[in-house]
């Protein structure tokens, strides 16, 4: 849950799925990474935001610092 790359994936493929493709197979595939019952939540969208901003923010900070 810390980094949201798992659900961004997910969130991904739920987008470029066929909303009858889920339909076509068994409960076997229930747990595989390409297809995805359902789509993002908006505070999972608002966490990954967050998460990459305080990196984005924290490596600038690095580099600010760094002597080049």
């Amino acid at each position: 849950m810390l980094l949201p790359t798992d659900g961004l994936w997910r969130g991904a493929m739920h987008a470029f799925q066929d909303p009858t493709l889920l339909s076509q197979f068994s409960e076997a595939f229930e747990g595989h990474p390409f297809l995805s019952q359902t789509g993002l939540t908006p505070a999972y969208v608002a966490w990954a935001a967050l998460w990459t901003g305080v990196v984005l923010a924290l490596s600038a900070l690095a580099f600010h610092r760094r002597d080049l």
